[in-house]
């Protein structure tokens, strides 16, 4: 199907392959997808009573660009059980490469999804393999209790409490 950067949705083959995915209990993940093959892929998960997910997709109303969902989008995945993990690309946080990305970046993110009904689907999806930079402060696995300590210095505290399973 179409990637984010296209208005192209699914192929043939594509819808073929996605109901195939429901049938072995593999779960579609729509980051990178175009709108439309996300809302395609939505509409089949709602008729197949499946869940899709998106393992690194931040929020469009925070940032707007295409990589990330818009809020309906978001909404739709929760709906059907599926969750969203945030990506730590700085583009994706803050819409360029170049400007300084912070934890607090990553937190508007998380509050966001959180403030729309996501407290109990948005996650991490980091992708520190597939970006070429990330936010100040973050360098690798071990600097990610950065953002709980931020969540909770935000009063996002519970949320953390959930997202890094800590108390």
């Amino acid at each position: 199907g179409g990637a984010h950067d296209t208005d192209e949705g699914l192929t043939d083959f594509g819808r073929e392959a996605v109901k195939r995915c429901f049938e072995l209990g593999i779960v579609p993940d729509l980051s990178h997808a175009s709108d439309k093959m996300i809302y395609e892929v939505i509409e089949m998960s709602g008729k197949a009573g499946k869940p899709c997910i998106a393992t690194h997709s931040n929020s469009r109303a925070v940032c707007d660009h295409k990589r990330d969902l818009t809020d309906d989008q978001f909404k739709a995945i929760v709906s059907l059980g599926g969750i969203v993990g945030i990506s730590l690309a700085p583009m994706h946080l803050t819409g360029n490469w170049r400007e300084k990305c912070t934890v607090d970046d990553i937190v508007d993110h998380i509050e966001h999804y959180v403030s729309i009904g996501g407290e109990n689907a948005v996650c991490l999806g980091c992708d520190f393999d597939g970006v070429g930079s990330l936010p100040e402060g973050i360098s690798d696995v071990t600097d990610l209790p950065k953002i709980a300590d931020r969540m909770r210095e935000r009063g996002l505290g519970q949320y953390a409490d959930r997202l890094f399973h800590s108390k």
